[in-house]
């Protein structure tokens, strides 16, 4: 990393920390309580041990910690 969102996009600029070549694979709104939930998409066996996901507020630009998926 880090991976900084590209400008035209909502919180261009902000960095988060994953690699450069990041991409958004799902979107989701969270509720009252921060609670969100994203559709079902595969992920390919080379990702194995190398996945990681960091949530990014729209109306904030905080972001979350990094979580590593086994």
């Amino acid at each position: 990393g880090p991976f900084t969102i590209p400008p035209g996009q909502p919180c261009a600029g902000t960095l988060l920390e994953l690699a450069p070549d990041a991409r958004v694979v799902a979107t989701s709104y969270a509720g009252q309580f921060g609670n969100a939930r994203s559709g079902v998409f595969s992920v390919p066996a080379s990702a194995c041990g190398r996945l990681r996901v960091q949530a990014l507020n729209l109306t904030t630009c905080e972001t979350s910690n990094v979580v590593a998926i086994q």
